[in-house]
């Protein structure tokens, strides 16, 4: 993919090369682990380092569901259940792996890799709270009260849901 690059000198844009491995730790619908290296090229020093990432997004609604149980049967006495949305964990780990010598601008390298990764996590932040705040245990994960609109991922993942929600109805 091309991504745009937010610096005052150098090239506007660069070449970004990403592989994605799933762990065999992982347990569809349950555990999903990754790692994730990325690639860049397109301008100085590019080729002298990569970013490694780990992705591990965990379900966690029996976790919390068996957890308010347990509190409810101690300050109640009895097993009330209800039921609770879908809650999940979303860990992610990242470094610079240097790859070459680079002592004259590794501070510069590093200073403007970490500002990017935090912005880019940042954003992706306010998107799935906006997503959660959208989400309606009646109505089920795939309806929304309102789209994100203005983000390509975002309609590209919305156009998949509609799809797979069509397909579903269509099978009924």
């Amino acid at each position: 993919m091309t991504v745009s690059l937010g610096q005052a000198i150098g090239p506007k844009s660069s070449r970004v090369t990403e592989n994605y491995v799933m762990l065999k730790c992982s347990s569809p619908g349950h555990l999903y682990s990754l790692d994730l290296s990325a690639q860049n090229s397109g301008f100085p020093y590019a080729d002298a380092f990569y970013c490694f990432s780990h992705f591990c997004l965990q379900d966690t609604t029996k976790i919390q569901a068996s957890n308010e149980k347990s509190e409810e049967l101690e300050s109640t006495g009895h097993d009330q259940t209800r039921s609770s949305a879908p809650t999940c964990h979303f860990y992610v780990y990242s470094q610079l792996i240097f790859t070459k010598s680079v002592w004259v601008m590794k501070s510069v390298i590093e200073k403007s890799s970490w500002l990017g990764l935090e912005e880019f996590y940042d954003s992706l932040t306010s998107k799935l709270k906006l997503e959660c705040e959208n989400y309606s245990i009646e109505e089920g994960p795939r309806r929304r009260k309102h789209g994100i609109a203005g983000d390509k991922i975002a309609e590209a993942v919305q156009s998949k849901l509609v799809k797979d929600l069509v397909a579903k109805r269509q099978a009924k």
